[in-house]
C-alpha cells in the first residue's frame, strides 16, 4: 500500500471539508467541535509525516 498517496487523499479531503464548514453561514456548537477536531488531526499527522522524513 502507499501510504504516502493515502494520507495525501485524506489531508486534502479533511482540508476540503474543513473549508466547506467553514464556508457555511451558520456554524453550530457541534459543527465548531468537528472543525477543531479535524484540524487538530491535521496538525498532528503533518508533524508526524514531517518528523518521518
Amino acid at each position: 500500500m502507499d501510504y504516502k498517496k493515502a494520507y495525501n487523499i485524506l489531508f486534502n479531503a479533511m482540508t476540503d471539508a474543513i473549508e466547506a464548514i467553514d464556508g457555511s453561514k451558520v456554524i453550530t456548537q457541534e459543527m465548531n467541535a468537528g472543525l477543531v477536531i479535524l484540524r487538530k488531526a491535521q496538525q498532528t499527522t503533518e508533524e508526524m509525516y514531517m518528523d518521518s522524513e
